[in-house]
């Protein structure tokens, strides 16, 4: 209902309208931009007074014109229906209007691929990103503006003081949103969780892919990914992730075919699949051997670590080599006397290289792990569990080759709780058991089943 109002307000107002758009146009002379098209809702409100299915053209010598796409009640001289964007061109060539030169879009706020499907509109002219333009002649806002603010707020504290009452044990995090969601439509807003749309895309994710519709859509919905786009060829990939960067968003790409070489050398992050081609590899940064895609985020959150470790390193060393150095040089000396011993100050040195050592090992202790939270996989780092571990030792008869050896050792370590290593000569299995300690037949009966006929025989 308020949106109503509000568009009532906007459409009464179109003096208004015609002064912001001419300070657009004041700000897009002095970039030497010649026409902008804009199509986003807000921008639409704000240049228009109302929001259609279409888009506006804004020349900068000549009024601008309306083209909407959906039936309604629009007239004028400078309104024009249409079914697709492409009529835009033939309608200004029709009209005697010259084409822009220098063309501005709202990058920042278009999908990629409508992006390029209006800057293929005009392949003469050069198109330039006009999102931190228009937001610059939008910085300063009007009345309505303020007053759509207040309303807002107001519809938002009110769906907020019931968001405590809405969650109970046992609710997924998927669940928690949707009662959010329903909770803010129910007060006139369009939601604070599912905001996907022209004006609003939010990549939390994206596939491209090379392959077809059908194969993209099943792939991203067996993911959970939100978006996908199908018959993406390589340099388009690389234009996507560049699209993305140009908005401010650090991407990450992950890839494992030559055709996603360009992308991974265009991401903030590249990772690669072990499985994946040699190219792939070469260029990521990361490369996951195991081609488990549950590794990535094991592999960030490793990183983080690894980062922090870092930091806390060249802080402490900072901190020992600001107190030390001095000393060493004889600072003290004038006051009381004081000089530092060379070995003194060596065995110092090395005391800081061990403690920097000893830090990063700590590493070694931390395990990250994927635990399951409902719908969704939670990344915990925990500690491991110092488990009693018993070893023994078996002689094993009937290997002839290295081929024998493997088929044994892949048998035994597929056992949960067992590591063997199996050598050839002289014909011994060491085995460790961390949970619990399997008895001889058991281990042959594994061996039986997994591997062939050979004999396992205590050698302890």
């Amino acid at each position: 209902m308020e949106l109503i109002i509000f568009v009532a307000l906007y459409s009464n107002n179109n003096k208004k309208c015609s002064d912001l758009r001419d300070k657009i146009r004041s700000l897009m002379v002095s970039q030497g931009i010649d026409a902008a098209l804009i199509t986003c809702n807000a921008n639409l409100i704000y240049t228009y007074g109302c929001v259609v299915s279409g888009y506006l053209y804004l020349p900068l010598h000549s009024p601008a014109l309306l083209f909407f796409k959906r039936p309604n009640n629009i007239t004028g001289e400078h309104s024009f229906p249409i079914r697709k964007p492409e009529q835009i061109v033939d309608i200004l060539k029709e009209k005697g209007l010259p084409l822009p030169t220098k063309l501005m879009l709202e990058g920042d706020e278009l999908p990629y691929t409508e992006y390029v499907r209006l800057a293929g509109l005009f392949p003469d002219a050069e198109v330039v990103n006009g999102t931190p333009l228009i937001r610059q002649a939008r910085s300063v806002k009007t009345a309505i503006e303020i007053e759509m603010f207040r309303r807002s707020g107001m519809a938002h504290a009110k769906a907020y003081e019931q968001i405590p009452f809405a969650y109970y044990p046992g609710m997924t995090d998927i669940e928690f949103s949707i009662e959010i969601e329903r909770l803010m439509r129910l007060q006139g807003c369009l939601g604070i969780f599912r905001v996907f749309g022209r004006s609003m895309e939010i990549f939390m994710g994206s596939v491209l892919t090379g392959d077809n519709a059908g194969t993209a859509q099943a792939i991203a919905r067996k993911a959970n990914i939100g978006h996908y786009r199908s018959g993406v060829l390589p340099h388009d990939k690389a234009i996507f992730i560049e699209q993305l960067q140009q908005k401010g968003a650090r991407v990450a790409m992950v890839g494992d075919g030559i055709n996603d070489s360009a992308a991974l050398a265009q991401a903030d992050l590249s990772i690669a699949m072990g499985k994946g081609s040699d190219i792939a590899m070469e260029t990521a940064m990361v490369t996951i051997l195991s081609s488990d895609l549950l590794k990535i985020p094991e592999t960030i959150r490793l990183s983080r670590l690894t980062v922090k470790t870092i930091r806390q390193n060249l802080f402490w060393a900072f901190i020992y080599n600001l107190v030390s150095i001095p000393i060493a040089a004889g600072i003290l000396y004038p006051v009381c006397g004081f000089l530092l011993n060379p070995m003194i100050g060596g065995a110092a040195m090395a005391f800081s290289s061990v403690s920097v050592v000893s830090n990063s090992l700590r590493l070694k202790r931390k395990k990250i792990s994927l635990i399951p939270r409902g719908n969704e996989v939670r990344i915990e780092e925990v500690e491991p569990i110092n488990k009693k571990v018993m070893k023994k030792r078996f002689t094993i008869d009937g290997m002839m080759c290295g081929h024998c050896r493997a088929h044994v050792e892949k048998a035994l370590n597929s056992i949960d709780g067992v590591k063997a290593i199996v050598t050839l000569d002289p014909p011994e299995a060491t085995i460790e058991f961390t949970d619990k300690e399997f008895s001889l037949n058991e281990l042959q009966q594994v061996i039986q089943n997994k591997a062939g006929d050979y004999k396992l025989h205590d050698l302890e």
